[in-house]
């Protein structure tokens, strides 16, 4: 009697007999990814937290040797022993001392920040009288999503309403929460008052801010709680505009006679002295940045922005224009994705087509769109659609379709056996998931390592891991759960000319495998220490191609950008109309070296003169500096173009020249602009022999090709006039506090009230009229009151020296500090060989010729040596558990090393086609080498398991490792094709927007080429080392 063998049980079986759930399961994942699809939020970068706290403090007037000895210093020393802090650097500038807390990687900011708050309370008299309440904030991260111009000639304070008013209303819409004002001047009143006014009605300054004090008041007085209720008193007599302030009255007398301000001044109810040019294509503007929130998406802000200005209506002589709308980019980067995805998916499918049943070759197809959007119902949950999550759907777009070919192509064998049915679909896709399964799951793993990442880079590029994660997971149950059903039911597809092709196609196929492959197995299993020693050889000789310089390493490459940004800045001091003059220049240059908005390169050109926008040193987002100015080029799209930006960036830099008196001109055109190339921040307790080293330094840097716009924060600042107290205006009764204030009431000015009007925040100075504050010589006779009512010239009681100070003082963890950068063209050479140049060659000499310095790698060099570091670090953790993971399957101690010993091979291909392409390695390079990683430990996992399985019959294990080549030839060499063919629409790509994305597919496609013809080669003679026998049966068909 023939006993039945019991049906087969288990996950696999269930979905293979149940088609109602495998398509309920495809379906599930298509429309769910979709929904998740179309709520998950867009932006170009993830938001990046900097885990940074702010503490800035305004110090108005103050030099920055001031702001360092009164805030700067002090509030380092209060916070520097606090828990949870890893760096404090500090920045003491002219009016304003800013100190940067860099927060540890696990401490919880917001107990870090109040932490700060209680240590800077306990210092005594912190801050200074004149200086304003220390600010201490969270940088949070933002994105911005465009930029509005309120442009126009109808005056600044009618454009400053006008953009003001505009801001209200969007912050009123729906789904707009962050609209930030830019290129504005403060309000200020100014009461002038000259000196030839004061004397003639016997008056001094404080006495007529003493006048608008007492007169300009509104306060609180109390309640009275009456039997009718509670009744508020109070009052409100407050001078809140020039008109008013006129009307107090200075001086009285019993006979009724009465002075009043406006009768001994000019007041002028206006912005600021500091004067400030805002221009968008020749107009006056002002500029409102739209960003999003966290629960925000940029195309639904665009839209809402978008909406209202469709019923806006501006003033007359003001019109309100878009730019920088950065949806752009993420449009382009999505159409770029979509467009590859699809012509990648279209050559995949051909060539399945060709070389499987068309039944497999549609349903291993469809498996790619359903794990690519059903993937979005798990990293949909915690990402949005960045420029690094569409990096990580390319990187995982040629690795995808692996496992789903491997399990069809062996359902197809079984079926080849067995006849159609449940039965054959399940001993097929059973028969290969432990090498399929391990296989994903390593490459699962090498990316889950690069979640550990903490930096500000790491967070830039976490999507990746998470993209990749959630894609893979989805193909090995599209794989295994739905793809076995779809091939249990039906024949075969392929009928009349398509099964001729087919087969013509195979018949190819097996001769590059019994013809070409199997007779070079045979050999690498006769002579193994030859093939090892030569694969060696090779490896080597590539990676010397690049430790020779032959093929050039940078961190990241260049991103094509949208803007082109110009920064000029003139030394400290110089006045606003040399600044105008110098920005002129570049302005011209523009004009002679790309030509004008006609050439359809650019759309806009927005300049500002006297200051910055989006500065961190103001809540505006306006730093006033006369003798700073910044351009910025709105380049057309860059398919509408045949410029890259970085082009279009050299033509303007060599039109504009070196522009005479210039301290520094920097241009920049990366679309992910980090700061300098090369920064190295020295140290030395001796100011005098730190600048020695700093100059020295900075000229030696000076002769290394390709190195330009070096800068030292070691400048000179603005002409400074120090005062001291002379023994006979001490023997006067004068103190130095005394005459400090006399000078500042007189020059500065002195505040005397300070009020909100329309939301925004005013202040009334009184000071001396700006034709009496020009000259030296008025300052020498500027007349000091005495302590018995009587006046004298400052010559007589201070003595007066000219000096210079610094621009800013910088310091890191208590030390004082000077900055050295430089920018360098890649064109030439790297950062990476700067770096390298400058530390082994002038630093050694250097740090022995002036004992006592010390010098630190900064800027974002010093942020890659570290994710260079901790991408080391999660690398070997990395190997650790894919080592532990596949000993575990295979029960081998020795076979996982054969297997991660190819994985350096991989580099071979890798480094090849970027120098057959003419590509820089990058850090994209390297997460196509890890994709690539998951690639070959895969299909070396495929061929090994076959040998395991074989020698457990008993059969020569030398025949069996040829016989495993031929037999796992036809899965490896389809895995190969289809990774490199999914990935030739993305290195054939020629948009400018693509090109720092091909490294990395370079590295997986050329990498998986030349790793799988070393996997059919190596495995075998790392397999047969150390067998001992060395001859070779006939392979059996």
């Amino acid at each position: 009697m023939t006993q039945e063998m019991p049906e087969p049980r288990g996950l696999i079986a269930w979905f293979v007999r149940n088609s109602v759930a495998a398509n309920l399961l495809m379906v599930g994942m298509l429309v769910g990814g979709l929904i998740v699809m179309s709520r998950t939020k867009a932006e170009v970068l993830p938001q990046i937290d900097p885990r940074v706290i702010s503490v800035t403090v305004d110090y108005p007037g103050a030099t920055p040797k001031e702001v360092e000895d009164a805030i700067t210093r002090r509030a380092e020393d209060a916070v520097m022993g606090l828990t949870g802090i890893e760096r404090v650097t500090s920045v003491a500038a002219e009016s304003k001392g800013l100190i940067t807390i860099d927060v540890s990687d696990f401490a919880d900011v917001q107990s870090v920040k109040e932490d700060v708050h209680s240590a800077l309370d306990q210092l005594v008299d912190f801050p200074p009288t004149d200086a304003h309440e220390p600010r201490v904030t969270v940088t949070e991260p933002v994105s911005s999503v465009m930029r509005l111009v309120i442009a126009g000639t109808v005056g600044e304070k009618a454009l400053k309403q006008a953009a003001e008013n505009l801001r209200r209303d969007l912050l009123a819409r729906d789904g707009i929460s962050m609209v930030t004002l830019q290129g504005e001047r403060d309000y200020e009143i100014a009461v002038q008052v000259s000196e030839k006014d004061l004397r003639a009605y016997d008056l001094r300054i404080e006495q007529v801010a003493a006048a608008v004090r007492a007169a300009s008041v509104s306060l609180s007085l109390g309640t009275v709680r009456t039997s009718g209720g509670d009744v508020l008193l109070r009052t409100d007599n407050e001078a809140r505009d020039a008109a008013a302030l006129a009307e107090i009255v200075v001086i009285s007398d019993r006979n009724g006679q009465r002075v009043r301000l406006g009768e001994i001044s000019t007041i002028t109810d206006g912005f600021v002295e500091t004067p400030l040019i805002n221009t968008y294509n020749g107009e006056p503007a002002v500029f409102l940045k739209i960003d999003r929130a966290d629960d925000e998406d940029a195309f639904e802000v665009r839209e809402a922005v978008q909406a209202f200005l469709e019923t806006y209506r501006p003033p007359a002589g003001v019109d309100v224009t878009g730019i920088s709308d950065t949806t752009e980019i993420i449009g382009d980067r999505i159409n770029l994705l979509t467009r590859n995805a699809i012509m990648g998916l279209a050559l995949v499918f051909v060539f399945l087509a060709l070389t499987l049943d068309l039944r497999l070759a549609f349903w291993a197809s469809v498996g790619i769109p359903s794990a690519f959007i059903g993937g979005f119902l798990l990293f949909g949950q915690f990402t949005t659609i960045n420029m690094t999550s569409l990096l990580g759907l390319i990187v995982v777009l040629g690795i995808v379709v692996d496992d789903a070919i491997v399990v069809g192509e062996n359902i197809h064998e079984q079926q080849a056996r067995r006849g159609a049915g449940a039965l054959s679909a399940i001993a097929g896709a059973r028969g290969v998931f432990v090498p399929v399964f391990v296989g994903v799951t390593t490459t699962m793993v090498a990316f889950a390592t690069l979640l550990m990442s903490s930096g500000v880079i790491g967070q830039i590029l976490r999507p990746v891991p998470i993209v990749v994660l959630s894609v893979l997971f989805l193909s090995l149950i599209e794989a295994f759960l739905i793809l076995p059903n779809h091939l249990a039911h039906g024949g075969d597809w392929s009928t009349g000319a398509m099964r001729r092709l087919r087969n013509r196609v195979q018949k190819g196929i097996d001769w590059i495998s019994d013809g070409v492959f199997v007779p070079l197995a045979r050999l690498s299993v006769q002579f193994p220490a030859v093939v090892i020693a030569s694969a060696l050889a090779l490896l080597i000789a590539t990676v010397g191609l690049v430790s020779g310089g032959h093929i050039r390493f940078i961190f990241f490459p260049v991103v094509e950008g949208d803007e082109i940004t110009v920064a000029l800045e003139m030394p400290a001091g110089t006045p606003f109309e040399q600044t105008e003059g110098a920005m002129q220049q570049v302005i011209t240059a523009l004009q002679t070296g790309v030509g004008g908005q006609e050439a359809g390169l650019y759309r806009s050109l927005s300049v500002t003169i006297g200051g910055r926008l989006s500065s961190g040193l103001r809540d505006s987002g306006t730093e006033l500096r006369s003798e700073v100015a910044v351009a910025t080029l709105e380049l057309a799209p860059a398919g509408q173009r045949d410029l890259t930006s970085a082009e279009i960036e050299r033509r303007w830099r060599a039109a504009a020249g070196p522009i005479p008196g210039v301290k520094a001109l920097t241009f920049e055109s990366s679309g992910l602009a980090a700061g300098a190339d090369v920064s190295f921040n020295l140290s030395h307790p001796d100011d005098d022999v730190l600048l020695d080293a700093v100059a020295r330094l900075t000229a030696e840097v000076a002769t290394v090709a390709g190195v330009d716009e070096i800068q030292s924060t070691a400048q000179p600042g603005k002409r400074q006039i120090e005062f001291a107290l002379t023994p006979a205006g001490a023997a006067a009764g004068l103190t130095v506090d005394d005459l400090s204030r006399s000078i500042r009431r007189s020059y500065f000015g002195e505040e005397v009230q300070r009020f909100q009007r329309d939301g925004e925040e005013v202040e009334v100075f009184i000071r001396f009229p700006e034709a009496e504050r020009r000259s030296l010589a008025d300052l020498a006779r500027l007349r000091i009151p005495l302590p018995d009512g009587s006046e004298v010239p400052l010559s007589t009681v201070a003595s007066i020296k000219e000096t210079r100070s610094f621009v800013t003082i910088d310091r890191v963890d208590g030390q004082r500090v000077i900055s050295l950068s430089a920018d360098v063209d890649e064109a030439i050479t790297t950062p990476g060989a700067v770096t390298a140049l400058i530390e082994g060659r002038f630093l050694t000499p250097v740090l022995r010729d002036y004992p006592g310095l010390s010098v630190s790698l900064e800027g974002q060099a010093r942020d890659q040596a570290d994710e260079m570091a901790a991408l080391i670090q999660n690398f070997v953790i990395a190997m650790l558990a894919i080592y532990a993971l596949i000993a575990c399957v295979l029960r081998s101690y020795v076979q996982p090393i054969i297997i991660m010993a190819i994985i350096p091979f991989g580099l071979i291909g890798a480094i090849l086609g970027h120098m057959l392409l003419g590509f820089d390695l990058s850090f994209p390079s390297l997460f196509g080498l890890v994709a690539l990683s998951g690639v070959i430990i895969n299909d070396s996992i495929v061929l090994i398991d076959y040998v395991n399985e074989r020698e457990k019959d008993g059969s020569n294990r030398l025949d069996v490792i040829v016989e495993a080549v031929r037999r796992r030839f036809r899965p490896i060499f389809i895995t190969t094709m289809t990774t490199f063919i999914g990935l030739v629409p993305m290195i054939a790509e020629t948009s400018i927007q693509a090109q720092f994305l091909i490294p990395m597919a370079v590295s997986l496609a050329f990498g998986i080429l030349f790793g799988s013809i070393l996997i059919l080669l190596l495995v075998p003679a790392c397999l047969a080392f150390g067998a001992g026998q060395r001859q070779v049966g006939p392979t059996r068909d």
